[in-house]
């Protein structure tokens, strides 16, 4: 357990300090190849030369209140060399699902994450060795092959990660103005989730890839934030009963690590019941959401 902080890049590095930039990029390895090689770089080889190379206290306490604003330097650096990585998710729907809404998936596509490496490997091997009759092996992690939606997100939600900014803004502010913002927001994430159901609704490889009911999960999750938001505006805390049932909705979408422990059962039962039963992909908006949730239930300030 060495902190990767504590490597040493430089000439005079050991052979397995300069080769943890290269195994950290081998672990998405398995889901690159020539059409998204642009947007796998992008962010992930930025953070990892920020992690491996800048000082510490760069990356550290107020060093890293500034992380994405030397990101946002080097992306641009980056797409004036020829870097494809923005839209690369809405052209590849284009292939993926034959033209159906290139736009829409855009934007929708913008607001999910993919489920982290490590978790997706600790996935396979329960449904490999312990559920096989019951779901096949994700593809996802499967060698090149690039036939999923989660395959082409990007590492990074920056939409949601906006989102989350905003929403701890107003809850240390309340200023109203941002509260009107991020209830357009909620609104126009639901509109947009209706608007995917009903692509997937005429397009049969987005119902296979599980888009309908990811973005019922979007549109779900946008509804309990603009609920939350409106009783913060009036001054009002929520019902008991009704933050716990937002809780419980809330739960159904939550990204979690599964592990093989004592409690295995009971979690391969409750993940049965999940929309996206894989957990494959992670709605960007939910801790924005669930802090307003907790706001709005008095459990947070």
């Amino acid at each position: 357990g060495k902190d990767p902080l504590d490597f040493t890049i430089n000439g005079d590095a050991p052979p397995e300090d300069l080769n943890m930039v290269g195994a950290e990029m081998t672990n998405w390895a398995e889901t690159i190849h020539g059409g998204n090689l642009d947007m796998r770089t992008w962010p992930r080889g930025g953070a990892i030369a920020e992690r491996f190379w800048s000082p510490r206290s760069y990356c550290d306490e107020r060093g890293a209140d500034t992380l994405y604003a030397r990101l946002d330097v080097f992306e641009r650096h980056l797409t004036a060399a020829g870097s494809r990585h923005q839209g690369h998710a809405a052209r590849a729907c284009v292939e993926l699902f034959e033209s159906a809404g290139e736009e829409t998936l855009g934007r929708f596509a913008d607001l999910v994450e993919p489920a982290a490496y490590p978790f997706l490997r600790r996935r396979r091997l329960l449904l490999e060795r312990m559920l096989p009759r019951l779901f096949p092996a994700p593809d996802v992690e499967r060698y090149s092959d690039m036939r999923r939606f989660v395959d082409h997100l990007p590492a990074e939600s920056m939409i949601g990660r906006e989102f989350r900014v905003d929403v701890f803004a107003f809850s240390k502010t309340g200023d109203p103005d941002l509260a009107r913002t991020i209830a357009e927001r909620l609104l126009a994430w639901d509109v947009l989730a209706k608007e995917v159901q009903t692509l997937a609704c005429q397009n049969s490889a987005m119902r296979s890839d599980g888009l309908d009911r990811l973005a019922s999960g979007l549109g779900r999750i946008a509804r309990i934030g603009s609920s939350c938001l409106r009783a913060l505006q009036k001054g009002r805390s929520l019902s008991p009963l009704r933050a716990w049932w937002y809780q419980q909705r809330l739960r159904t979408y939550a990204y979690e690590i599964f592990y093989l422990d004592k409690d295995v059962l009971q979690r391969v039962i409750r993940d049965l019941r999940k929309p996206d039963v894989l957990n494959r992909h992670n709605i960007a908006i939910l801790p924005g959401v669930a802090h307003l949730l907790e706001m709005a239930s008095g459990e947070r300030h």
